[in-house]
């Protein structure tokens, strides 16, 4: 398969955040004792995916509809 820009190995995310999702990120950034928002962002994203692969296969499909 030809390489394209933006892979779905490897990518950057840029996304800018105001007001009440500012406080949230900043919040659970607090409350982890993380420095870095790229770390935050790392965390929230393996703590997603845990509990997604923790679900039974089924409930899996019906939480996609």
């Amino acid at each position: 398969m030809p390489t394209r820009k933006g892979s779905r190995d490897n990518f950057q995310i840029r996304v800018q955040l105001k007001g009440e999702m500012a406080r949230r990120f900043n919040t659970i950034k607090d409350a982890w004792g993380l420095e870095n928002n790229a770390e935050v962002v790392r965390m929230l994203i393996t703590q997603k995916y845990e509990e997604i692969i923790n679900k039974p296969i089924a409930q899996n499909y019906r939480d996609r509809k």
